[in-house]
């Protein structure tokens, strides 16, 4: 049996540990930004924030997130929290959600009356297999669309204030799987 000192074991460990922590960052499950992004199968994942009163936004607000999109050929959603028709998932009577629709960001809110006020940026922002910087700043009846810092708003609504419903905040796909977000999303924040 060969011997080794506490001085080799220890490097010897620190080595293996620092090699184990470089595979685990390059790996594709850890692109993200800190190291820690939620990924979506594109087919039925999602998280769902129960209700809190603090999620009824109603004037000013903003929504936040890094995307690393596999597929930018389809629609899917970022985030909802709104009641919508049970026939016709994705439309907002109350509340809002913001989505991709194919590689265009929307935002829409339901207003009174069951009328639908959209905010889209220009075509083709969203590149696929990259990490990507949305922004989406709501202040009074105005939003504004950044992608990668750039405001990219191309039809704006006015947006009169957002009502409030007791709806949990969906992220990734609406609760019947429709519009699944395929790929990685990363710091989400709503403000």
């Amino acid at each position: 049996a060969q011997s080794i000192t506490m001085s080799q074991y220890t490097t010897n460990l620190l080595s293996k540990a620092l090699l184990l922590i470089l595979s685990l960052c390059l790996s594709d499950r850890l692109l993200a930004q800190g190291g820690y992004a939620m990924e979506f199968d594109g087919v039925d994942d999602r998280i769902e924030v129960a209700h809190d009163a603090s999620l009824n936004v109603t004037t000013d607000a903003s929504w936040e997130a890094w995307i690393y999109l596999h597929d930018t050929s389809s629609d899917q959603l970022l985030f909802a929290k709104t009641t919508d028709d049970i026939n016709t998932p994705g439309y907002a009577y109350t509340g809002y959600y913001i989505s991709l629709e194919g590689q265009r960001l929307t935002f829409s809110q339901g207003t009174a009356g069951g009328t639908l006020q959209q905010t889209s940026s220009s075509l083709d922002p969203i590149d696929q297999d990259t990490w990507t910087h949305l922004a989406i700043v709501k202040d009074g009846a105005a939003v504004t669309l950044y992608v990668d810092g750039v405001d990219l708003t191309q039809t704006s609504g006015t947006h009169a204030s957002i009502i409030g419903n007791t709806a949990d905040m969906l992220i990734g796909s609406w609760d019947t799987d429709n519009d699944p977000l395929d790929g990685y999303m990363d710091e989400v924040r709503v403000w």
